[in-house]
């Protein structure tokens, strides 16, 4: 895992957008997850991190990442939505509930006037699915889909995205609760609790059950990525 995300990390810019490319985020129970199921995100292109600690360990392990990247509006989503506004290219929104996906649609729409939404989906569906999947694609090859957000939740919303590779010409982006946190608040995270690193507070607060995960993961994270960094030392050194 740690070769791979070498390979795949990932430093967003809009003097540099990805176009084509598919892009998801780690945090710590993804990586755990795909660790051992690397064949499930083979095929996506980069990788970005949002979370302070694992942005941390990777650091200790040797692997540069150079800021803290999370997608909502104090950080990724503002220049991304306004590159492809400005650049007309066609959105194309999937995850969270069908209520969920009008409030979201609304909100930005109110922020970025010129947004071309072509289409959107709810996350409740099966990745395994493959009819499901294809009928998905058929849509969005149908809208003329330049970008795709990805918003369906940890591991589902990175299979699903890999699975949209073999849409050569469309940019996806995954955005975990992004969509679903925005009906709640369009600022859920102040800009001031990311500058101190301290997002974590409002999602403890907001999300209690995000506390029990983190008590289970952190620890699990320090472990499987320390035996992942000594095995891609031996593999170097054979």
């Amino acid at each position: 895992m740690i070769t791979f995300i070498k390979e795949k990390n990932f430093y967003f810019s809009e003097n540099a957008f990805p176009y084509g490319k598919k892009i998801i985020y780690l945090n710590p129970e993804t990586y755990i997850y795909f660790r051992k199921k690397i064949h499930l995100i083979k095929n996506i292109d980069h990788v970005v991190f949002d979370g302070f600690f694992i942005i941390y360990l990777l650091r200790v392990f040797g692997i540069k990442i150079r800021e803290q990247q999370s997608f909502d509006f104090s950080s990724l989503a503002t220049p991304c939505f306004e590159f492809i506004s400005n650049n007309r290219l066609n959105l194309f929104i999937i995850g969270a509930t069908d209520d969920d996906l009008d409030y979201f649609k609304k909100t930005l729409i109110h922020r970025f006037p010129k947004l071309n939404i072509v289409g959107m989906h709810n996350g409740y569906f099966d990745v395994s699915n493959l009819d499901t999947i294809n009928n998905i694609k058929k849509k969005i090859i149908e809208t003329e889909t330049n970008f795709i957000l990805v918003g369906m939740g940890g591991i589902k919303q990175e299979i699903f995205t890999n699975q949209m590779t073999d849409l050569t010409n469309i940019t996806v982006f995954t955005c975990g609760a992004f969509i679903s946190q925005t009906r709640k608040s369009t600022n859920y995270f102040p800009k001031i609790l990311k500058t101190l690193h301290l997002r974590w507070v409002i999602r403890f607060i907001r999300e209690p059950k995000i506390i029990r995960r983190v008590i289970s993961s952190y620890p699990q994270l320090i472990l499987f990525m320390t035996i992942d960094w000594i095995n891609s030392k031996k593999t170097r050194t054979i």
